[in-house]
């Protein structure tokens, strides 16, 4: 193949998955936003139309292409984001992420581009932990505020 060929063919495959991304981006919900996506490498997709990941404002989304059109999406909410984790080879890079005690392995990104939908996962990974610690410290403090208020009351009471 030539390589004016080759050129105008990753322009084909790059427009394909740019597709997929745009589609992507008419599926978010309203003050969502595309942080970080990565699509596989052609070499890891060879029985399937490459599948593309993304990091929004407010979940992690995997987008399955069909093999005659269409697609399949995977949603999941940061919340639900226990542990992030990047394996880098010297092709590819593979990223995992377990949700409510489930993994999820996506093989055969785009190195640079899996770096950037890992650190994006890596940062809403730790604002939640935060945000869940805070949550849990208040729930523990209600509780104990409840339980004290409740025991003076029952004590003046009887």
């Amino acid at each position: 193949m030539s390589e004016p060929q080759a050129l105008a063919q990753k322009a084909n495959v790059d427009g394909a998955i740019r597709k997929a991304i745009d589609k992507l981006r008419g599926l978010l919900t309203p003050g969502e936003t595309l942080l970080a996506h990565a699509a596989q490498s052609r070499w890891f997709a060879l029985t399937h139309r490459r599948h593309v990941v993304a990091a929004t404002s407010n979940r992690f989304l995997l987008f399955k292409r069909g093999l005659f059109g269409g697609f399949t999406m995977d949603d999941h909410p940061w919340q639900e984001l226990t542990d992030a984790r990047l394996t880098e080879g010297v092709l590819a890079a593979n990223l995992t992420l377990v949700h409510q005690g489930v993994t999820l392995t996506i093989e055969g990104l785009r190195k640079d581009e899996a770096q950037g939908v890992y650190v994006t996962c890596q940062a809403q990974e730790q604002a939640w932990r935060e945000k869940n610690r805070v949550r849990g410290l208040e729930e523990m403090r209600a509780q104990s505020g409840g339980v004290q208020l409740g025991a003076m009351m029952g004590s003046s009471g009887g």
